[in-house]
């Protein structure tokens, strides 16, 4: 029994942990970086600016509910979770192999004026490849 409450205890401390771990991106509708300090952050992480209009921030949960709510600032939830944002990003790239094949079918296709070339090899022995254009 005494095991079972302190599993219970543990999970109860542990819980708001897990629950406001994610961080977000937040649209802060405000003129000047000075007006952000009613967050009242420890420190603020800027992800993006237009002056004049807003600041992008990345925040925890935790700094959304416990700061950015009660400070009254408009605001627009941009990501509510950036961890799913970025592994759907993640997939949207090329891959090393896909790049090298789109250069030298540019430079197939294109071979009157494009020319498929090495300029060397990185640190790590991949070779870096370009199309010159002319």
């Amino acid at each position: 029994m005494k095991l079972l409450i302190l599993v219970l205890v543990f999970l109860l401390l542990l819980l708001p942990s897990i629950i406001f771990a994610r961080e977000m991106l937040v649209r802060v509708f405000v003129d000047s970086y000075t007006e952000l300090k009613l967050l009242e952050l420890k420190t603020i992480n800027p992800a993006g600016v237009r002056p004049g209009e807003y600041y992008d921030l990345f925040l925890t949960e935790q700094e959304y509910y416990a700061n950015l709510i009660p400070s009254g600032l408009p605001y627009e939830v941009v990501y509510e979770d950036l961890a799913s944002v970025k592994q759907l990003e993640r997939g949207s790239y090329h891959s090393y192999s896909q790049i090298v094949q789109l250069m030298r079918n540019m430079a197939q296709t294109y071979s009157n004026i494009c020319r498929f070339d090495s300029i060397g090899q990185t640190y790590y022995g991949e070779w870096i490849y370009c199309v010159k254009v002319s």
